[in-house]
């Protein structure tokens, strides 16, 4: 547990003590009892005072005596929530990361019914667990994902790359963020899912630009339209469609491409080529282009207003932007961590 138990004063004088039960309702004071070694006595310490900061951080409404919890209120006194909690299994076994982890999801939910009491605090452990949010834990999905970027950013403290690792920490926390807000049974916003797809494909050789270290000719169909990339090519820009186009369980944009029967989707262009009878080729916008012209259903941004999952252009390069100057992208060694930080970037974000 992590409740506030001692007030000091600038002095380091003990103005205040606190003390709970398991479930946060404060022990007030009591009375001497002979052969008590510590009574809760006003000698002591034990008074009220003004913080409203409680029980495992809460803040204390002292009208209500209820602890506000982010997403919830909770009545300490009953160790329940006053409102049910937005964790939803069916929507949340969708994010497991093929079948498998989706019924591992929904079985460790089934044999661990202290989950199934919508009111319930911590799964009613409170001397093993808090509920910080008044939300559910982090999924499975999620946890890897997370796991990963902490992996990423321990690459960079061992490189001595103090600001890659800063900006990835900050990335985690911001993240946690992201998912903390997504309301209870509705879909991850796209770009939080463009975020996912981006992490998924974290360190993947395949997008590299040379065969010669795995690079790979790789394509992307939908909607009737398919765009293949040499395994030679730079693919900055194919892994840019790759993570908006495609979708995977709980990861990818998943809008598909632009066509007449689905206008939000992603741009490409067609080519026609003369060999025999007329042909046609697909290919997707450069990077270049990108930076110059800009992309259909894609409203250029500034610096100011980014948000994860949005488009960084430069001169002859592109990334999903995380936080900040941090970037994924795929580089000539496969799809990595990066920054793009320079003044003359271009920023895009989605808007159909």
């Amino acid at each position: 547990m992590a409740e506030l138990q001692t007030t000091i004063d600038v002095d380091v004088t003990v103005t205040a003590r606190h003390d709970y039960h398991p479930f946060g309702e404060e022990i007030g004071t009591l009375a001497v009892v002979p052969g008590s070694p510590q009574p809760r006595t006003a000698a002591l310490g034990y008074t009220t005072d003004t913080v409203r900061k409680q029980f495992t951080g809460y803040e204390r409404d002292k009208e209500t005596n209820l602890d506000y919890a982010i997403n919830r209120y909770y009545a300490p006194i009953h160790g329940r929530f006053t409102s049910v909690d937005p964790y939803n299994i069916i929507f949340e076994k969708e994010k497991g990361k093929g079948e498998e982890e989706k019924i591992n999801i929904l079985v460790v939910y089934i044999l661990q019914p202290q989950i199934w009491n919508k009111y319930s605090y911590s799964v009613n452990n409170p001397l093993k667990f808090t509920d910080p949010d008044g939300r559910r834990p982090l999924n499975e999905a999620d946890k890897r994902r997370l796991k990963r970027l902490e992996e990423e950013r321990h690459k960079a403290i061992e490189a001595n790359d103090e600001n890659l690792a800063t900006l990835i920490a900050k990335a985690i926390d911001e993240i946690k963020r992201a998912i903390d807000a997504v309301p209870t049974g509705q879909e991850d916003p796209i770009n939080l899912r463009v975020v996912f797809r981006a992490i998924d494909y974290l360190g993947d050789v395949r997008f590299a630009n040379r065969a010669a270290i795995g690079g790979q000719s790789m394509s992307i169909a939908s909607q009737g339209v398919k765009v293949t990339t040499p395994a030679d090519a730079d693919k900055c820009n194919f892994f840019i469609a790759a993570v908006y186009v495609l979708s995977k369980g709980d990861s990818g944009g998943g809008i598909g491409f632009n066509t007449k029967e689905n206008p939000g989707g992603y741009q490409y262009n067609y080519y026609w080529s003369a060999g025999g009878p007329l042909t046609g080729a697909y290919d997707l916008p450069s990077a270049n282009e990108i930076y110059k012209y800009g992309m259909k259903n894609f409203a250029e941004t500034t610096r100011y207003n980014l948000r994860m999952g949005d488009v960084v252009a430069s001169g002859g390069h592109l990334g999903i932007a995380v936080y900040g100057s941090l970037v994924i992208s795929a580089s000539g060694r496969g799809v990595r961590f990066g920054i793009m930080d320079s003044a003359s970037n271009k920023y895009f974000t989605y808007k159909p």
